[in-house]
């Protein structure tokens, strides 16, 4: 999804798993994303017809909307962040719930986390891992 794919979710692993979600459409992609994209959302029976089927809901834009969901719902700097606030906020109660050095130690290794995904999309040879647009897209985020 976040490479600009359409998606198609089955499942099969020769035994009990013989099921999916199907295509990831703009109306499903909600529902599906609750249960982590696994293939128990919908559970369509994998079957020739029911793969076919599934083909005929292609369409191109899925890609681009893919992506743009990922990024609005998955962007771990954002989502880094979103943890780092908690964090910072759980740290500065005097409720006896919380242990500050514990708190304190999650929020730095999560900076940690954060510091290094900068550096792994700065440092890392673009050319052979991703798009020269994408690789613009990220330096101007990191920026």
């Amino acid at each position: 999804m976040a490479c600009r794919k359409a998606v198609i979710i089955f499942a099969n692993d020769g035994k009990s798993y013989q099921h999916g979600d199907g295509m990831i459409t703009s109306k499903n992609i909600k529902k599906i994303a609750q249960n982590n994209f696994s293939g128990r959302t919908l559970k369509i029976p994998f079957t020739e017809d029911n793969l076919e089927q599934e083909l005929q809901k292609y369409d191109p834009q899925m890609g681009d909307f893919n992506q743009q969901f990922v990024k609005n719902n998955y962007d771990i700097a954002k989502n880094i962040q979103i943890i780092l606030t908690i964090y910072q906020k759980a740290s500065q109660e005097k409720a006896l719930a919380y242990d500050k050095k514990q708190v304190d130690f999650i929020a730095q290794g999560f900076q940690e986390i954060l510091a290094y995904e900068k550096l792994i999309y700065r440092y890392r040879p673009f050319g052979q891992l991703i798009s020269r647009r994408l690789k613009d897209e990220i330096k101007d985020n990191l920026a």
